[in-house]
């Protein structure tokens, strides 16, 4: 049942929360009546905003044009809101303030991009500030309301819930399980006296968009950053100043971050990091007095910071520690991933240690360095290769340009050679031998091949898989999730093609099925991502060759799903692009490309552009060309590009 209702429902409400969380005793006899008291407490400070012209569709999905809500923070004509409400860049803003009919316009003054929060001003005077909750006075399990104004300008909308969490997304945000929604972003998560514990905000523990949140709605958990935060860094967003991320500029390998102990692994050039002396294999004791133990906990407590903000490290180098101060940065110089050139034999042998080399790029840098096929590769920058894995995770954290030395054997003997690596290629070879199949296992049981219908536990949805009809679980697979930005399913023409590239070059395509036919949006986040992991469960499947099929009108979605989950997809073949996008920093350990293959009038116009964006942001761009219908050749090329997302 939806809980956001009206102040005058707000008594049967509470009422029905009661039984269900024994953790947090109902606050006495008279609960009903201190709930409306916190409400009517903080209304004086809650005020309603509307939006005039902007864009209809934002990332693929179509925006919102209905009231939203704001929080007064200073007398002065001061409000602070959710960016989310002003992702459709409106022509203009008008806010009605509380108890009152009038609408007054308002001007955007500053942003925070690290919390996607925005300022705006209004000429009014004598207006009630909101008063913050103090941080360490909040409890996990205390009561909060989420209070919005969108439905009423004199009412506002309410829903009850608790605090489940703190130091969530990164240290950012308040973490309840009241109902947050559009209806009342960049409203307050108020207390029981109406103090304000933060403002409502659509935050995604992934993504660092305006819309990415939007997943989490109807999902039982909601974000609030925390108003005390905000307070503290409010004379400096008056001033006009925007807010950005701090940036540290180091890199970790790529186990869980809940697990792995921070020990650094890369430390990026020219990075704040490295003009603070931090090096490979210091391991991070401390941050700002802070104990941390995991890799996690170091990005807690780095996410309450931002550009400009001076940070102490405390550092275990060599059995000693190792205090320094950082200045965290806005902006990082792009990261260009080095790329050796090679594939690996799918069949590695475990007695003789390393992995053995089946293919060399032509002019890549194994090649020039004088390694040929069948050598074994045994070390590389100090560090024993095991497998293909260990190899990928040392590659990862490598930029172009750096020189590495490798020790190889080859017909039995030792060898030490050093490679200077290259960019990854833009180029997609003429000519790239086909995988080598193993042999099926007499005793393997028997897999369902062809077209597959793979459905979730618990899910009415359909997504349609295709499995090569000579599959084998001994091979790694490469995987394609095709996607149309509108919904439609693959055309016939395309599908014919699809499923012969899946034979020739071992690959598992996905289809989900969009409800109804209708564009894909953030709500579908969820759902696509676990039928990925679900295929991965199923089969054997190359994570490295992973790869989002971008089709049709609308694909902003599918850019940003692919984008912003680059621990899953490591590229993106476009058949169609974007009007606009939003790049994230191309950073270590997420190795990412982009294939263009729009042929539209419209695609033809943007692809320069967007190519020279990319590259920009250090994402290499291969491109196919063709001139109206995609032909069995163009096919093969995506194939071959395929292969390149697998090698090293």
């Amino acid at each position: 049942m939806k809980r956001c209702l009206i102040l005058a429902f707000l008594l049967p409400l509470a009422m029905s929360r009661v039984g269900s969380l024994s953790s947090a005793p109902f606050p006495g006899e008279n609960g009903e009546a201190l709930l409306q008291q916190a409400v009517v407490q903080a209304s004086s400070s809650i005020v309603r905003i509307e939006t005039i012209g902007g864009l209809d569709i934002v990332e693929g999905e179509l925006a919102g044009t209905g009231p939203t809500t704001g929080v007064i923070v200073a007398s002065d004509g001061y409000i602070i809101t959710s960016a989310y409400n002003f992702v459709a860049n409106p022509a203009s803003i008008l806010v009605t303030l509380p108890d009152s009919d009038r609408r007054l316009p308002a001007e955007i003054v500053a942003r925070d991009h690290h919390k996607q929060l925005t300022l705006l001003k209004v000429e009014a005077t004598d207006l009630i500030p909101a008063v913050p909750v103090p941080m360490e006075s909040v409890r996990v399990g205390q009561w909060a309301i989420a209070v919005g104004r969108t439905y009423a300008p004199k009412l506002p909308n309410v829903s009850l819930g608790l605090v489940s969490a703190l130091e969530r997304v990164n240290g950012k945000a308040i973490q309840t399980d009241a109902k947050v929604s559009p209806a009342n972003y960049g409203g307050p998560l108020i207390d029981l006296q109406g103090r304000v514990l933060g403002i409502l905000a659509p935050l995604s523990p992934q993504g660092k968009g305006l819309t990415d949140g939007m997943n989490w709605y109807d999902s039982g958990i909601g974000f609030a950053v925390p108003l005390e935060e905000i307070l503290q860094r409010l004379e400096a967003m008056r001033e006009g100043r925007d807010l950005h991320p701090g940036l540290l500029g180091i890199s970790f390998s790529g186990d869980a971050a809940f697990l792995a102990k921070p020990i650094v692994q890369e430390v990026r050039p020219t990075s704040p990091a490295a003009t603070a002396g931090l090096k490979s294999k210091d391991r991070i004791l401390r941050v700002q007095g802070r104990a941390t133990p995991s890799v996690a906990a170091v990005k807690q407590v780095l996410g309450r910071y931002y550009a400009g903000d001076v940070v102490e490290l405390v550092l275990l180098r060599e059995d000693q520690e190792v205090s320094t101060q950082v200045t965290l940065a806005e902006k990082l110089e792009p990261f260009h991933f080095g790329w050796l050139g090679i594939q690996l034999s799918r069949e590695q042998s475990n007695t003789s240690g390393g992995v053995v080399i089946e293919y060399l790029f032509p002019d890549s840098s194994a090649e020039k360095a004088g390694l040929v096929k069948r050598d074994r590769l045994l070390e590389i920058d100090g560090r024993v290769v095991e497998s293909a894995a260990t190899l990928r995770d040392i590659l990862l954290h490598r930029q172009s340009g750096q020189e590495l030395p490798l020790k190889i054997a080859r017909e039995g003997e030792s060898r030490e050679i050093t490679v200077s690596l290259l960019p990854l290629p833009e180029a997609i070879p003429a000519e790239l031998p086909l995988p080598i199949f193993r042999e099926k296992d007499a005793n393997q049981p028997p897999v369902e091949t062809g077209e597959v219908p793979l459905q979730l536990e618990g899910q009415a949805r359909i997504c349609r898989l295709f499995i090569p009809e000579e599959y084998n679980p001994r091979d790694a697979h490469g995987c394609v999730m095709w996607l149309s930005g509108s919904g439609e399913p693959i055309p016939a023409p395309q599908f014919a093609e699809w499923k012969r590239l899946c034979r020739m070059r071992g690959i598992i395509l996905l289809m989900p099925v969009a409800e109804n036919l209708q564009p894909w949006s953030a709500d579908d986040t969820a759902w696509l991502i676990e039928c990925l992991n679900e295929t991965r469960k199923r089969y054997t499947v190359d994570t490295e060759r992973v790869c989002l099929v971008t089709a049709g009108q609308n694909p902003g979605y599918a850019w940003q799903l692919a984008l912003e989950h680059r621990e899953h997809f490591k590229g993106i073949l476009a058949l169609s692009v974007p009007d606009r996008i939003r790049l994230p920093m191309n950073e270590p350990g997420l190795r990412f490309q982009v294939l263009l293959a729009d042929h539209s009038e419209r695609g033809q116009k943007i692809v320069p552009r967007l190519s020279e964006l990319l590259r920009k942001e250090g994402f290499p761009v291969a491109r196919v060309e063709f001139e109206q219908e995609l032909q069995s050749t163009d096919f093969d090329a995506m194939g071959r590009w395929l292969e390149i997302l697998g090698s090293h």
